[in-house]
């Protein structure tokens, strides 16, 4: 029996049938491994990285007051700033700190500033205060940053990088400081120009020719350790030339002669009526060591007098009154108010005057002693008081960004405490 053949229209129902059947037992062997590269794309599109290569941290400023930078000051100076891992990219990591905030990172941007030279040294405060900001402007003037006085993210990884600029009054500048500069230049006679508060080509010209007789770099910015030495008593002035004098002519000389004899003649006979009148009245003598005893007394009592009268008047660097002060600023403004003859100097200088009479302990200290300190970080001194009693001193204070009294028995105190002098 001849066998029929099958149309192919027939045929194509069963091929199709046995290719869904190979399909379907084939997905079954990949629908795992279809799974997990769906569940990679997702997790790549929400951020995860399968094979980091560097690790970026964002930080949130408000989240993160602590510097995480290249320098971040510690409690302890053994201690050095923590490093983040060589893989890991610090975008951002500083909370802007502004006038008015009360935050703890303001010790730690208070103690950057006095390092640097911006800021008497003081007890640290989590004040931003006026002081704090002024401090801050300086800074961001020494860098040619816009003056701000806001530390800001930008302001604070110049502050805190390992090569911060320390100090410095340059071309341009402007400001109290460089107005008392043009003054100390014109007091040594280095300069001759308007004292105006603006650092131009003639205090430039100054501040170079007192950096090359006093054996400083000559670069025409005075920086802070100049700034020491131009406020101390190792300032070297102008030399003066000699001049040469004229001989007197003969009849000079006999006409000198003669006047010498007259007046030689005349204070025999008041020495001789002066004397005369002493043994006439010999009680006067204890009378006049008692007024010059009172009279040392009331000196004592006047510097006191005056440095309470500047109680509450604002701190400002290189401020020495009326209106406001830094702290050796005030010392020379209330000694000059009590009668004492003296100039402006440093805290440092001032400590160093020998003409005082040195006290060694804070035990010995008293009222009208001038009382010098250092800080935690610095063994030279950079801050100054009076004291208004054997444990009180009234100050200018960076901290508190005005004039205090305070207490002499707190620690910082007691461990910073360098020397007393006496006037």
């Amino acid at each position: 029996m001849e066998r029929r053949k099958l149309p192919y229209i027939h045929i194509l129902p069963r091929i199709l049938i046995g290719v869904l059947v190979f399909g379907t037992c084939l997905s079954l062997l990949y629908v795992p491994s279809i799974a997990q590269n769906i569940r990679s794309v997702s997790e790549l599109a929400d951020g995860a990285s399968p094979v980091p290569t560097a690790t970026i941290l964002l930080s949130t400023p408000t989240l993160s007051p602590t510097p995480l930078m290249t320098y971040a000051p510690t409690e302890s100076p053994t201690e050095g700033p923590t490093q983040p891992p060589s893989d890991v990219v610090i975008l951002s990591a500083y909370t802007t700190l502004r006038l008015g905030d009360d935050n703890a990172s303001v010790i730690t941007l208070q103690q950057r500033l006095t390092d640097l030279g911006y800021l008497d040294s003081d007890i640290p405060g989590s004040q931003y205060n006026e002081s704090i900001a002024n401090a801050v402007i300086l800074f961001q003037r020494a860098c040619n940053m816009a003056q701000t006085g806001v530390a800001d993210n930008a302001t604070q990884i110049s502050l805190y990088g390992d090569h911060a600029q320390a100090y410095r009054i340059k071309r341009s500048d402007t400001g109290i400081d460089v107005l008392r500069l043009q003054q100390r230049l014109m007091e040594l006679g280095y300069y001759t120009g308007r004292i105006n508060g603006y650092f131009g080509p003639n205090t430039e010209q100054a501040v170079m020719q007192f950096q090359a007789i006093n054996g400083l770099s000559v670069s025409g910015e005075l920086d802070y350790d100049a700034w020491v030495i131009l406020y101390s008593d190792d300032a070297l002035p102008v030399p003066v030339l000699p001049t040469d004098t004229p001989t007197p002519k003969p009849t000079a000389r006999r006409t000198a002669a003669k006047q010498t004899a007259k007046a030689t003649k005349k204070a025999t006979e008041k020495k001789t009526a002066k004397a005369t009148s002493k043994a006439d009245s010999a009680t006067s003598k204890p009378e006049s060591t008692k007024n010059r005893t009172s009279s040392g007394k009331k000196t004592y009592s006047s510097l006191v007098a005056a440095a309470q009268d500047q109680l509450g008047k604002p701190y400002v660097w290189s401020a020495e009154g009326p209106d406001s002060f830094d702290c050796s600023g005030l010392v020379y403004y209330c000694l000059k108010q009590s009668g004492h003859s003296v100039s402006r100097r440093s805290a440092k200088s001032y400590s160093q005057n020998g003409s005082w009479t040195l006290i060694s302990s804070m035990s010995d200290l008293k009222a009208g002693d001038l009382v010098f300190f250092k800080s935690d970080s610095k063994n030279s001194v950079n801050h100054t008081g009076i004291c208004v009693s054997g444990s009180a001193m009234i100050h200018a204070s960076s901290s508190k960004g005005e004039v205090v009294k305070s207490s002499l028995h707190q620690a910082y105190w007691e461990r910073n405490f360098v020397c007393g002098r006496r006037p």
